[in-house]
């Protein structure tokens, strides 16, 4: 299922890091996407008590372990020069809006944060790429699932990398922080459904 296709690699820079663009990821994309939505994933961060997933938005993720992944974590690892983290797992983002009014993407990004290392995030749709902010910005003050959105008056979008079926896209989560970029009302009618590898910045 998660063979890869023909990739058309290439690279770009910004504030002198690398964003690798791998167009025809995997041979069958179809298969693996429907592998993400069919069944929907369970919520994510989801506290009926405290936040608003599944009222305000849904916010679903699919966490698992797939031996099938292993050999296109490491050669994704060759590519941009860091280990794969641990587990090796299938991790998806499955998202999609639900109440207009909180969902207010005209003035507000959804919650920029910090991973640790490179993230390689692969579409399945061109319904949302995702934003790099400017590196000195602070975090967010709360979880994302107590208040996932943040004022746009407070950031800095310094590059947002292009969502395209099949794509893979390869940028360091932890120098930039960064969150899907909404600039259209799409994700209240349909899901951004995206595959996440994660790698790690190694202690120099």
């Amino acid at each position: 299922m998660f063979e890869l296709g023909e990739w058309e690699l290439s690279f770009y820079e910004i504030e002198g890091s690398k964003i690798y663009i791998i167009d025809n990821f995997y041979h069958d994309p179809d298969t693996v996407y429907d592998y993400c939505t069919k069944p929907l994933p369970d919520p994510w961060k989801h506290n009926p008590h405290l936040g608003y997933n599944m009222d305000k938005y849904e916010d679903r993720r699919l966490i698992e372990d797939h031996d099938g992944l292993k050999d296109n974590y490491y050669k994704l690892s060759e590519v941009c020069g860091q280990p794969p983290e641990d587990d090796l797992k299938f991790v998806t983002n499955v998202t999609k809006f639900i109440d207009r009014a909180y969902n207010d993407f005209d003035n507000k990004y959804w919650w920029p944060h910090r991973d640790l290392g490179y993230n390689a995030i692969v579409y399945f749709d061109d319904c949302s790429g995702t934003n790099l902010y400017k590196q000195d910005t602070p975090n967010p003050f709360l979880p994302e699932w107590v208040c996932p959105w943040v004022f746009k008056r407070d950031w800095e979008v310094i590059h947002t990398t292009e969502a395209k079926h099949n794509r893979c896209v390869l940028f360091d989560g932890k120098k930039f922080p960064h969150s899907m970029s909404i600039t259209d009302d799409r994700m209240f009618d349909n899901y951004r459904v995206n595959q996440v590898y994660f790698f790690y910045e190694q202690p120099s």
